[in-house]
């Protein structure tokens, strides 16, 4: 089997039990729902300190014969003991002796996680309500990672059969996030190498050009930075009314025209203006660029459909929602997704 140098897994290490079956049910069942929040293409498996297997020797080989060579190993255990401080770390010798080109990394114990405080809590107060009078509950609902957690358990547990692989539901949950609405999945197009294309573009630095400034705002600055990444508005260009006016076009579509040389290569996301987008097929079309990936998203009942149809019929890499939704929103939201998607591979 080909070594993938690059990919990853992780491991999570329980203590084990005589009662086989409790412990397979519960670390199965944790291994998949932790699976949700890992990056496309992490494995996620589980071993035993005693009692059960696979031991942590046997998952670890598993995964080195699958051609894995960078590993996490997350023990599940409460609190830093004899087993975490002293039995995993020579577990983890023995394997690195046998595997010396294995990279495993012990990751942190549960004890000081202010979520875990917050679960005992909960439990206390399940039992004896009077036990906490200040317990809030709701307050752990509204901390935003845990909105966004929460609302991605809701759009995959809702999410209708879809011929897209892993990293492209992602891209549709992002959407699917930002608009509200699970119908909306339906809707979602896009060519097969689009999200790879997008990723590849980012990792390579290459810029994302936006129609209007309400796209632009609504991107993860923070993300584009640790990629490196420019965000450049269309409408930033100078004396482009003039132009449009002599011209007659609108200032998108004579925008999009003059940034051809730095829209080659790049991410161009429309999320408002179907002349933009009818200026970026043209440009297309007459072989003067070629985006990495076009986010087409206009929307309205004027153009918006009309131009979503002739984005779809031509050659590109391409993400967009069929019909008259679409927004600024959108267009960011797919454009972050991505983002997302390149920082974790």
């Amino acid at each position: 089997m080909p070594v993938k140098q690059s990919q990853s897994a992780v491991i999570i290490l329980s203590h084990g039990s005589p009662k086989a079956d409790s412990v397979i049910s519960i670390m199965t069942g944790l291994c998949s729902r932790l699976k949700r929040y890992l990056a496309p293409g992490i494995e996620i498996r589980w071993a035993a300190m005693q009692f059960n297997h696979p031991t942590l020797a046997e998952s670890a080989s598993a995964l080195y014969q699958e051609g894995v060579r960078n590993v996490v190993i997350m023990p599940y255990f409460l609190y830093s003991g004899q087993h975490v401080s002293h039995d995993i770390p020579m577990m983890i010798d023995d394997i690195s002796k046998e595997y010396p080109d294995f990279k495993l990394k012990l990751a942190g114990t549960l004890d000081r996680a202010e979520s875990l405080i917050e679960l005992v809590a909960e439990r206390l107060g399940a039992a004896v309500p009077e036990l906490l009078p200040h317990f809030d509950e709701s307050a752990k609902a509204n901390r935003p990672e845990e909105i966004e957690a929460l609302s991605m358990e809701i759009i995959e547990a809702n999410l209708p059969e879809l011929s897209f692989n892993r990293s492209e539901r992602e891209v549709v949950k992002r959407l699917i996030h930002a608009s509200g609405e699970i119908p909306l999945a339906s809707k979602i197009q896009m060519t097969a190498n689009a999200v790879d294309s997008g990723i590849s573009a980012f990792r390579a630095g290459k810029g994302v050009f936006t129609d209007v400034r309400m796209v632009g705002v609504g991107i993860n600055r923070a993300n584009a930075e640790k990629l490196g990444v420019q965000v450049i508005c269309a409408l930033d260009e100078k004396d482009l009314a003039d132009e449009a006016s002599a011209t007659n076009q609108t200032r998108s579509a004579v925008a999009i025209k003059r940034l051809a040389d730095r829209i080659d290569g790049a991410i161009v996301a429309i999320g408002n203006a179907p002349t933009a987008l009818y200026a970026l097929l043209e440009l297309v079309d007459a072989g003067q660029i070629r985006p990495a990936l076009v986010i087409g998203m206009p929307v309205g009942f004027v153009q918006a459909k009309e131009s979503k149809e002739a984005l779809v019929k031509r050659n590109v890499p391409y993400i967009t929602v069929r019909g008259t939704r679409g927004g600024s929103n959108l267009a960011a939201a797919a454009v972050n997704a991505l983002m997302k998607l390149a920082i974790a591979e």
